[in-house]
């Protein structure tokens, strides 16, 4: 949650690599993280924790698509709604 608590501001996708993140306890991983937002509220964060020699190529690619499709059906939803 510390690390997800981090990305509260962003607006794309966040790249921790091994003690960037400030969490002893994991500090072999890496974590990458995407806020789920709209234009008022962070609705979620979405992440992947793994270890420091992971697919960056690939994992942050992923991480940025999803919650950028995530985003979108909340947006859409949000608008059906109203």
């Amino acid at each position: 949650l510390k690390i997800l608590d981090k990305t509260l501001e962003a607006r794309g996708v966040q790249v921790f690599i091994g003690s960037e993140h400030g969490l002893d306890q994991i500090e072999s991983c890496s974590i990458i993280a995407y806020p789920v937002r709209t234009t008022e509220y962070l609705w979620a964060r979405i992440g992947v924790i793994g270890p420091k020699r992971m697919d960056y190529q690939k994992v942050v690619p992923l991480v940025m698509s999803t919650g950028k499709v995530l985003t979108r059906l909340l947006r859409q939803e949000i608008e059906t709604t109203q």
